[in-house]
């Protein structure tokens, strides 16, 4: 299964107010620690982040 068909099984229906980072949440429940890694490096990069996102929410919403 690829990244795209796994967000597709996972979004909301509201999927333009889903963010990547809630996506990345819902695929990381069962690895707390890795969640917790993945927040610390996104806020330690923010601006990147941020960019991220925005080329998610036009390519994959």
């Amino acid at each position: 299964m690829n990244q795209l068909q796994t967000f597709s099984e996972t979004a909301p229906e509201n999927a333009d107010e889903f963010t990547l980072l809630e996506w990345l949440k819902t695929l990381s429940q069962k690895s707390p620690k890795r969640y917790d890694a993945l927040q610390r490096i996104i806020r330690e990069n923010k601006q990147l982040f941020d960019k991220i996102q925005e080329i998610f929410i036009e390519k994959i919403l």
